[in-house]
């Protein structure tokens, strides 16, 4: 997790960019909290940018590396 803390900050906050502009569906799974039919309400009000912050600090590497290849590959579809 050192290397995650050595990125530059732009890298770091595309990241967090890209993961906000996901899918809500994404983005409950990504938090953690899809295991509810509602999962996408329960994140309205909340302070969103923070919570992909703390995530991206806690979650292991190998799941980061998937996510983030998920979201490119999304991007490569919408082209």
């Amino acid at each position: 997790m050192a290397d995650r803390q050595n990125l530059p900050e732009e890298v770091r906050q595309q990241w967090i960019e890209d993961i906000l502009s996901a899918s809500p569906l994404f983005l409950c799974r990504f938090l953690g909290v899809n295991d509810h039919p509602l999962a996408p309400l329960l994140l309205y009000g909340m302070d969103l940018e923070a919570l992909v912050e703390d995530r991206l600090e806690r979650i292991p590497q190998e799941q980061l590396s998937g996510y983030l290849q998920e979201l490119e590959d999304q991007k490569i579809q919408l082209c």
